[in-house]
């Protein structure tokens, strides 16, 4: 970033135009550095969609919070913010708090990188590395539905959207039945 004297100073600043904008220098450091605002900017965000979505979300899964401090969002506070935004779109309306399973498969991935290189011998596995019976009672429901994924996830009481996650992350197949007369 350039300070505005020095933009001046190097003509890459027009000075008329910094005279106009009235600058004022705000110092913001990067959310890596500022992880006690985390959980402030997550309420605030989730208030926000919940307004917006005519939700009734109230905060995140203890489970999250570790991932959601260990990670660096290098998208600082947008990356966060759109990261909500995803999972508010994604949770169903019976639920009010934000679990892993309503992130999108990116974020999944850095969430679970960074549990995996956790090397505290202490720590407690995190719940979404192991759901065994999350896996059965959707493939008992995909079964029951006949391979259709739509009717799977009406049972369920889940969107179509997070059907379709859950049957990529179990690795669970659509059957798909033919019936010859």
């Amino acid at each position: 970033s350039v300070e505005p004297k020095e933009g001046v100073a190097g003509r890459i600043l027009n000075p008329e135009l910094v005279l106009r904008l009235g600058v004022v220098i705000v110092n913001l450091p990067p959310l890596r550095n500022r992880k006690s605002d985390i959980a402030l900017l997550c309420d605030h965000f989730i208030g926000k969609m919940n307004l917006k979505l005519g939700k009734n979300v109230t905060g995140l899964d203890d489970e999250l919070k570790p991932a959601f401090n260990g990670h660096d969002w290098p998208g600082n506070v947008r990356e966060l913010e759109s990261a909500i935004e995803g999972a508010m779109n994604m949770i169903p309306e019976n639920e009010t708090v934000l679990r892993f399973q309503h992130f999108n498969a990116t974020l999944l991935s850095v969430f679970l990188k960074g549990a995996l290189a956790r090397t505290d011998s202490d720590a407690k596995t995190p719940h979404f590395l192991n759901r065994p019976a999350e896996a059965e009672r959707i493939a008992a429901a995909l079964e029951a539905a006949g391979g259709n994924a739509a009717k799977a996830a009406r049972s369920l009481k889940i969107s179509p959207q997070l059907m379709n996650y859950k049957l990529k992350k179990f690795s669970l197949k659509k059957k798909i039945t033919v019936h010859v007369e």
